[in-house]
């Protein structure tokens, strides 16, 4: 419980602070001998502290994980030397008046947040250089003083102003450091386009941070007030909120007192976090699992699957299924114990819910037990249990060395054996994980395979089912293999060749796309070839060929949802585009709920 605890206050308490801890040590900048002491040595300065924190991240399962963080209390700087003679800023939470927070609907306790503290080595220009904590301290209590220590140590230029560039782990943070007057510091930052999202599971397309802070001090030179502020949005390629953070950050000055002669609150601080290696302190994915299994244990998992004849009598059998999943991918170990149960379960429907609860857990553990169920009678024993059972091994996200081998092993023994149907249905797998291996190599042999299939086919069914096994696997070798059958007479195998390209990268297999949009008049083959444009950005050429489908109204009616959705999902959309869309308003026969459809996604685009 603590581990999630943990990764829970590490999503609601992150900020601008940890951020910008992750960065290197600024750039040194000159040291004037008349710098004032913002930390003389035996002086401790007391100060009251707010900090709240509302964020937001999208999970994949399409809910929305929030957390929530209120901080009222009072900290401590004081300058000191320790025994190698080095010089740190002990920075102390003295004081907790107000603690309240939640993640991911939980509230999470102080646990060690009063009375923690860090040593903060600086830079020549007083900027953050790195952090030393206590062994002992708490993760929540460290999430705090490097949020803290963050916004506290800003860099001192003797410049009017001064324009730095960060490097991050997730890109470039551009921060301006300007004195308004001798007393006066505002800091302003700015990032964008970064590639990794370190609070949330999805990765959006593109997070903008913006912070500013105002950092005022004594004419002798201490920090007297600080006031910051930070606004973070994180959204997907198509524009939509995915993430998203709102912060506070005020200090103001209390009172000082000399502390010379006075013992170090601790002898040592050994654990150190320097900026560039300052990440989470927790395995944040599987605190994210744990939470997800939350009670669920297996004996509970091997009761509710031996229970029931059909899983779609459970009121909550996405919750069970989620949180199974997320079990055996904490607990790979156990996936073993439950291939005797494949034998021993009420229905065939219970089989399918099993292989699917391994295929979603997917380690290499999980892969053995569904490669030991596939070969057990009970999945063998017929043709359609068979059709329906095999695939669900090519929904596995990284097929191991040991499950490809047993599909293409598989494949040539049906081939061997004349085995038509058990020779199609592990082709089909193939190709699913062929589009997932990262090994080259054995990509390159999944694809030889199907490749080979097509040449084999002995009638149109064959060769059509082999170009829709070839059309998962995103291999650029399809276009030329495709060539000819895009020209058949027979709609199914043009259709089918067209399928064969969706996930195939690269010009030239958007430019066959969009030859077939320029000539096809087929119901079946349009829909096909403006579902394989769907994933990727449109060239002018294949803009104009979507344009003429319907104002040439060449658009078979029941593929105007299908020319929508391409539409709707482009980042960018054209004249040619909008167009499109306004000439399919005008299309008889077109359903009353596309036309509903067009008109909405107008006024988006006139927006």
């Amino acid at each position: 419980m603590k581990r999630i605890l943990f990764a829970a206050l590490a999503i609601a308490l992150a900020s601008t602070a940890v951020w910008l801890l992750t960065s290197s040590a600024p750039p040194a900048v000159a040291v004037s001998p008349e710098r004032p002491d913002r930390f003389p040595l035996d002086v401790e300065r007391r100060y009251a502290a707010r900090w709240t924190v509302a964020q937001s991240s999208l999970l994949p399962t399409s809910e929305v994980a929030s957390g929530t963080m209120e901080l009222l209390g009072h900290f401590t700087l004081t300058g000191r030397r320790v025994d190698d003679g080095s010089r740190v800023v002990v920075l102390r939470l003295d004081e907790v008046q107000r603690y309240e927070a939640l993640a991911l609907g939980k509230p999470l306790p102080s646990d060690g947040v009063a009375g923690s503290e860090a040593w903060v080595m600086l830079t020549a220009e007083g900027g953050l250089q790195s952090l030393r904590f206590d062994e002992g301290q708490s993760i929540a209590a460290r999430y705090l003083l490097q949020g803290l220590a963050a916004e506290l140590f800003a860099p001192t230029p003797d410049a009017p102003s001064l324009e730095l560039k960060e490097p991050l782990a997730m890109g470039e943070l551009a921060t301006t450091v300007r004195w308004v007057d001798d007393a006066h510091l505002t800091l302003s930052r700015r990032r964008e386009r970064f590639t990794q999202w370190r609070l949330s599971p999805q990765q959006p397309a593109l997070v903008t941070i913006e912070a500013s802070a105002e950092l005022y001090f004594e004419p002798s030179g201490p920090l007297r007030d600080l006031d910051a502020r930070e606004h973070v949005d994180g959204r997907d390629a198509q524009g939509r909120p995915q993430a998203s953070r709102e912060a506070s950050f005020t200090v103001r000055f209390v009172g000082a007192r000399d502390v010379k002669g006075l013992q170090l609150a601790r002898a040592s601080h050994p654990l150190q976090r320097t900026p560039g290696a300052l990440m989470s302190e927790v395995d944040q994915r599987r605190a994210h699992l744990e939470n997800r299994v939350g009670p669920l244990t297996f004996e509970m998992v091997v009761q509710a699957l031996t229970t029931f004849d059909d899983p779609r009598v459970w009121n909550d059998r996405a919750e069970f299924v989620s949180r199974a999943t997320a079990y055996f991918m904490l607990h790979p170990e156990k996936c073993g114990a439950l291939v005797p149960l494949f034998g021993t379960v009420r229905s065939d429907q219970m089989r399918a819910q099993l292989l699917d609860l391994l295929a979603g857990a997917g380690g290499p553990e999980a892969q053995a037990a569904m490669r030991a169920m596939l070969t057990s009678p009970e999945a063998t024993k017929s043709v359609d249990v068979f059709e329906r059972f095999y695939p669900r091994l090519g929904f596995v996200a990284s097929p191991t060395a040991e499950t490809i081998k047993f599909v293409v092993d598989g494949h040539a023994a049906a081939l061997h054996a004349g085995d038509v149907a058990g020779r199609r249905t592990r082709a089909f797998t193939l190709g699913n994980l062929a589009a997932k291996s990262t090994d080259p190599v054995a990509k390159a042999l999944m694809v030889d395979v199907l490749l080979d299939d097509a040449v084999r086919a002995v009638d149109r069914d064959d060769l059509r089912l082999a170009y829709r096994a070839l059309g998962n696997t995103g291999d650029v070798r399809v276009v030329e293999v495709v060539g000819e059958a895009l020209q058949s007479k027979d709609t199914l195998m043009r259709a089918d060749a067209v399928v064969a390209l969706r996930r195939v990268p690269g010009a030239e297999a958007q430019q066959k796309l969009t030859e077939v949009l320029g000539s096809e008049r087929e119901l079946a083959v349009q829909r096909a070839a403006l579902d394989a444009l769907r994933s990727r950005p449109l060239t002018p050429e294949a803009m104009q060929a979507v344009r003429a489908l319907t104002v040439e109204r060449r658009l078979a009616p029941a593929a105007a949802r299908e020319l929508l959705t391409l539409v709707s999902e482009q980042q960018t959309p054209s004249p040619e585009l909008v167009q499109a869309v306004q000439a399919l308003l005008v299309m008889p026969s077109v359903a009353p709920s596309a036309r509903v459809q067009a008109r909405t996604l107008l006024e988006k685009l006139g927006s």
